[in-house]
């Protein structure tokens, strides 16, 4: 009998999982509303909220954050370009000056001026596009093309917006990560990453790990942690009972000699998610169980104890001062961002778009 998985990051599933997000922290910790933004002025101390939206529906946006001034807008692009972003934001990569705002459901990155918002071009031909990582002019965007089917890897001339070739990867590619010279790509819907040469454009090789590889951090000692979610198989048609379920893992691996001496770290069950590092590479945030973990990158088992007891729909870690972010709300009405200090209490929090659940700093 066929059989299908289902990704916890998926968008389509976003809607099933709405129901479940809830606040555990007091409410006096997230009133005050913050003021609009100037956003004519050029800022390095900026916040950018990806918000999916609802899926099938055009209302995807990125929200602006000024750390400074505590100031909030909810749809920059929208005010400045007198349209939306689309069907399903899926992320935001800073590049210089410029923002690049992937698309999912949209088939499309946009390109904007930052930091006014202002649309500078959009790269076309994509099919399900996840995330995008950039090295000088280039671009590297994972695609699903297809559920079921082979990813790939479309690879943009920056200047120009325009793809220049693609290289295949496993099923179901999400965020890559660049280190010297090589893109790893984790294939969330196998039990592999792809290790693509950033020079030639080619494979060099694919690496077997655990199932369900989704995202990946470099910590200070330059080891790469791959964080799997495992894979859960259901039955194609009613009921859509479970066939088979994998736990997940965190594996840790030497990119100079990544099949030997790895670190391997069993879950109990899976779903583990958006693996997250600190500032100085020292500490690794996750999603695991409706909670959100801190582990030492030098430790050798997980944590048991959870940082926030919080089901949040993604998190980002500034890369300045370790401020954790969190994204609460559902799927279809505006939600909002809370920040954590580096010790899991809340600070304060401000509104933005509909289903945050990605985060960039500039």
């Amino acid at each position: 009998m066929k059989t299908f998985s289902l990704l916890r990051t998926a968008p389509v599933f976003g809607l099933a999982l709405s129901g479940l997000l809830f606040s555990c922290e007091p409410k006096k910790k997230e009133d005050p509303q913050p003021q609009q933004p100037e956003p004519q002025a050029i800022r390095h101390d900026s916040v950018y909220v990806v918000n999916e939206g609802q899926f099938g529906t055009p209302n995807g946006s990125v929200s602006l954050y000024i750390k400074s001034t505590k100031a909030s807008e909810k749809d920059p692009f929208l005010r400045v370009n007198s349209r939306t972003l689309g069907d399903v934001v899926q992320s935001m990569s800073v590049v210089g000056n410029k923002g690049y705002v992937v698309v999912n459901n949209g088939n499309k990155v946009e390109v904007v001026n930052l930091p006014d918002f202002r649309s500078a071009g959009v790269v076309t031909g994509l099919a399900l596009p996840r995330y995008l990582a950039a090295d000088n002019n280039k671009g590297f965007v994972t695609e699903w093309v297809a559920y079921g089917q082979t990813g790939r890897v479309s690879i943009v001339d920056l200047r120009t917006n325009a793809v220049t070739t693609t290289v295949p990867v496993g099923k179901l590619p999400e965020q890559p990560l660049l280190l010297n010279g090589k893109l790893y790509v984790p294939n969330s819907d196998e039990n592999t990453l792809t290790v693509i040469n950033t020079t030639s454009n080619q494979v060099e090789t694919t690496l077997s790990i655990a199932d369900g590889p989704n995202s990946l951090a470099k910590d200070a000692a330059g080891n790469i942690w791959v964080l799997c979610s495992g894979l859960t198989r259901y039955n194609p048609v009613p009921p859509y009972n479970v066939l088979s379920s994998t736990p997940g893992k965190l594996v840790r691996l030497n990119p100079a000699a990544p099949t030997t001496g790895r670190l391997e770290l069993p879950f109990a069950s899976g779903g583990a998610t958006n693996l997250q590092v600190s500032p100085d590479g020292q500490q690794l945030y996750y999603r695991y169980e409706g909670a959100v973990y801190r582990m030492s990158a030098a430790a050798t088992a997980l944590p048991t104890t959870a940082l926030i007891r919080r089901r949040l729909n993604g998190i980002g870690v500034d890369p300045t001062d370790g401020t954790l972010y969190g994204g609460v709300g559902n799927y279809t009405t505006d939600g909002r961002t809370v920040r954590y200090n580096t010790s899991g209490a809340p600070v304060d929090s401000f509104s933005v778009g509909i289903g945050p659940s990605g985060f960039s700093f500039r």
